[in-house]
């Protein structure tokens, strides 16, 4: 007996005591898990059709409402989510059943009360998967009650929809403040505009170049013809009395106001001291002005479809399946699968092991 207990003592070992243990465990240890499932689909409320608008909205962040399901799916993965359920669905509680056997609970001999091993014991008990062709988002959760899963389930359902309003905000900020940072650049723009004109005002000591010439064009003229009648009444005073002393005086006004009508024509010529380079200068600022202020009240229009479309832009989680209440176990199947899959597991390892010594034996006796 002894002796075939010592040639078959790996096989006892290694395949006989772990299938036995296994079977103990699985058969009579374990607790049954249930598990509870739930479904949802990040939609987006609706699609802009204003022209320009969409491609902004891509430009600062606003994406298809895929890529939000897969930011929603890491948040309810991450260690952000399990603080919250930590806090508000008690899962330390939900792990540490009573009825939860001393293996399989948390905390248990192996992993203490840590967050970080709660986040271990989380993520291998909850799984979140989402699938980019159907845009579906699955949840499945386990634990040692039904109601403790099912509870959890929704926990996780509630979490979702509270990420995709904190991303429906967010979303809506940058898109808001992008936009309105284009006016308000546009807006700066304007008054730097508005100030180069106040300092040419202020300057050239004229309130409008334009202005100014048209005054100085129509005194011109009013000293050209003036000067027409102040020629023409010396022309008849010389001919009728030429001794006359308004001769004199005739000739005099008539040297002033062509002196007058010359630097008149003077200053509409052009050239130093004369208004043309200030009329330049001002219709360029005009023009300026303008075209500044018809991009401020295109930005302003195009802030407001803005508005609009991030309205109709808004995500929402729609539920596709509620989280299920389990009325039977998932796991363990109380059946001679599990035993068997221990013995076969064994086996695997106990054969390899077998085949490794023989291997070393045989190259330290050819050596």
């Amino acid at each position: 007996m002894l002796v075939w207990l010592w040639q078959h003592l790996g096989f006892l070992l290694f395949v006989a005591l772990p299938t036995l243990l296994g079977t103990v465990y699985f058969e009579i240890v374990s607790a049954p898990i249930y598990m509870s499932t739930a479904q949802f689909v990040v939609s987006n409320m609706g699609q802009t059709s204003l022209p320009g608008v969409s491609g902004f909205l891509a430009n600062v962040g606003v994406a298809q409402s895929s890529s939000y399901a897969y930011s929603v799916s890491a948040y309810m993965s991450s260690r952000d989510a399990l603080k919250i359920l930590e806090q508000n669905a008690s899962v330390r509680d939900i792990y540490n059943r009573p009825r939860a056997d001393f293996i399989a609970r948390f905390p248990n001999f192996l992993f203490g009360p840590s967050f970080e091993n709660l986040f271990w014991h989380y993520s291998n008990w909850t799984q979140i998967y989402f699938d980019p062709i159907q845009n579906i988002t699955t949840i499945t959760v386990y634990a040692f009650r039904p109601e403790d899963s099912q509870v959890l389930a929704q926990r996780l359902l509630d979490l979702s929809e509270t990420a995709v309003n904190r991303l429906n905000s967010r979303a809506r900020e940058d898109v808001l403040q992008a936009a309105k940072g284009e006016v308000e650049q546009l807006q700066k723009r304007l008054a730097t505009v508005q100030k180069q004109i106040t300092d040419f005002r202020n300057r050239e000591l004229m309130l409008d170049p334009n202005q100014q010439s048209t005054a100085a064009t129509a005194l011109g003229a009013t000293l050209e013809s003036d000067l027409v009648s102040a020629r023409a009444l010396l022309a008849q005073l010389q001919q009728l009395a030429p001794a006359s002393p308004a001769v004199a005086s005739l000739r005099s006004r008539i040297e002033t106001l062509e002196e007058q009508a010359a630097t008149e024509r003077r200053k509409s010529a052009g050239g130093a001291g004369t208004l043309a380079p200030a009329m330049s200068e001002y219709d360029a600022l005009l023009l300026q002005q303008k075209f500044v202020e018809q991009l401020v009240m295109a930005g302003i229009s195009t802030l407001n479809s803005i508005e609009v479309a991030v309205a109709q832009q808004r995500l929402y989680v729609e539920r596709v399946a509620e989280p299920s209440m389990p009325d039977f176990p998932f796991y363990p199947y109380r059946t001679e699968i599990d035993s068997f899959l221990v013995f076969i597991t064994a086996l695997l390892v106990y054969g390899i092991g077998r085949i490794l010594v023989t291997a070393i034996k045989e190259h330290v006796l050819d050596r």
